[in-house]
């Protein structure tokens, strides 16, 4: 995840380094999904994630929100909605 300028300014300059286009996709939903997505994902016996929901509550409070020339490089989908992964795919295609 790019929560951190840092991390999201290093993976842009390396793109850019390299000749690649760079895109931040920032998906979202409520976060009752959230909540709920989490909750059924720790109980997945084969899921190697330790993600639950303190530490979404955690990473929501310390996310550095996307500055201006970030937003212009932004790509929002909707995973409560948009879960059609061909039209997501094709929507990168098109940037």
């Amino acid at each position: 995840t790019f929560l951190d300028k840092t991390w999201r300014n290093a993976f842009h300059k390396m793109a850019q380094d390299i000749g690649l286009p760079f895109h931040i996709i920032t998906c979202y939903t409520d976060e009752a999904t959230l909540k709920q997505r989490l909750r059924l994902r720790q109980q997945e016996l084969d899921n190697p994630s330790d993600a639950d929901v303190s530490i979404m509550v955690q990473q929501s409070k310390t996310r550095a929100p996307l500055l201006p020339e970030e937003k212009a490089l932004e790509i929002k989908v909707d995973t409560h909605n948009d879960m059609n992964y061909k039209e997501i795919i094709n929507r990168l295609r098109h940037v």
